[in-house]
């Protein structure tokens, strides 16, 4: 008789946290049936072009070049729901990066994620935006594909493949020049400029732009000149209104 009441008791422990557990699935599931993902066809995509770091005006996606996406989430329930976004980039169904945040999203309400993703690889892309709930194995997504080109310019060093210096010895105040000359080896004709940059990355100058044909060479050059005395470390880049 003791052992059944045993028994009895594992029974309806064990089917009670079934429920338990079932009812909180249930729940979870219910929440996310109350958020809802900004059809892709809507999302604000804009190309980041890979040298200038900037928008580069066109819907041309290509290769090296980053995307930065708006995509409009809404609650349409009457309570707060946590869990977190992720948006994957995925090149012939292998994920190639990803961007991923906790997030809330208030009752009755629309929260705009914007994310920057990259950088993009010739080919078929898929961009995918998956929402989960906090503790929980559900998902919710929406995606879009993109076909990214290959990088339509191709600018190289036409000769030495480091930048000449004029104007040393230097003193301060004096300006000095760098040069170096850039040969288009791709299809299209694109801008180029010389930018020097400082140890952490950051701008220090950027000279003219120069057109430059596609089988063409030119000459591009940045001035500069430095306020205080001592031994001077930069960085250079050639960098393209149109990448590469």
């Amino acid at each position: 008789m003791g052992e059944d009441m045993k028994h009895t008791v594992s029974y309806i422990i064990l089917l009670s946290f079934i429920l338990i557990f079932s009812n909180s699935a249930s729940a979870e599931d219910s929440q996310l049936s109350e958020i809802e993902i900004q059809d892709p066809s809507d999302w604000e995509i804009i190309v980041i072009d890979q040298s200038t770091t900037l928008p580069n005006g066109n819907e041309t996606f290509s290769d090296g070049d980053y995307v930065s996406i708006s995509v409009r989430v809404s609650n349409t329930g009457n309570q707060s729901v946590n869990g977190s976004w992720k948006l994957k980039l995925l090149s012939e169904g292998v994920s190639h990066s990803s961007v991923s945040q906790n997030e809330t999203w208030i009752a009755n309400d629309d929260r705009l994620s914007e994310i920057t993703v990259g950088p993009l690889v010739e080919g078929i892309m898929t961009l995918k935006f998956e929402i989960s709930m906090e503790n929980s194995a559900s998902n919710i997504s929406e995606a879009i594909q993109i076909t990214v080109s290959p990088n339509p310019i191709l600018f190289t060093s036409a000769g030495e493949a480091s930048i000449a210096l004029t104007g040393e010895p230097a003193y301060i105040g004096d300006i000095l020049t760098a040069s170096i000359l850039v040969g288009n080896g791709g299809d299209s004709e694109g801008s180029v400029m010389l930018t020097l940059y400082d140890i952490d990355s950051m701008i220090l100058f950027t000279g003219e732009p120069v057109l430059i044909s596609p089988g063409s060479s030119r000459e591009i050059s940045v001035d500069f000149n430095f306020s205080s005395y001592g031994e001077k470390w930069f960085q250079w880049k050639i960098n393209s209104d149109l990448g590469g």
